[in-house]
């Protein structure tokens, strides 16, 4: 369980169990949620009345103020683990993709030049809206700093963690 928030790929790259080299330099709030509010929201859109969702799409997010770099921090604090975040400029990581590209092609490859903007959505660095359930179904999801911290990153330092 303690690996599904820690390794989540929004953080950045894991290259080993404990070392996550970030999509950029990892101070950006990321667009979290607890499994709870998401399901509160699927809950709610079940028993919706009206017909507003009807063929929409819904973005379930927080904008709880919570970054890569802190949340790794946090759960080594919370757990013990040696864990550790690497912030990485995304031009660095093109610069790499584009070595890797040229050595596959002098090796007779056919591969797609990389993507900056792949690159650049790993990081998940624009905001999603959640405003269609916020605004039809009422919904408002865990968005204290505290709280959302206390629910998915400090339980995993107490001894009794959920089933």
């Amino acid at each position: 369980v303690l690996f599904r928030f820690l390794q989540h790929s929004g953080y950045g790259l894991w290259v080993r169990d404990n070392h996550c080299v970030g999509w950029g330099e990892g101070n950006h709030h990321l667009p979290l949620v607890l499994v709870d509010d998401v399901a509160q929201a699927v809950a709610r859109a079940a028993i919706h009345p009206g017909d507003e969702l009807h063929g929409r799409a819904l973005n379930l997010c927080s904008r709880v103020p919570l970054d890569a770099r802190t949340a790794v921090a946090e759960l080594r604090a919370a757990t013990g683990r040696d864990l550790h975040f690497h912030p990485r400029p995304l031009e660095r990581s093109q610069a790499m993709e584009v070595g890797k590209w040229l050595v596959k092609r002098a090796g007779g490859r056919v591969v797609d030049f990389p993507s900056y903007h792949d690159l650049r959505t790993r990081g998940l660095f624009t905001g999603f809206e959640s405003d269609l359930a916020r605004g039809v179904l009422g919904w408002t999801p865990c968005e204290e700093r505290e709280a959302f911290l206390d629910r998915a990153v400090r339980i995993y330092g107490r001894s009794e963690l959920p089933g």
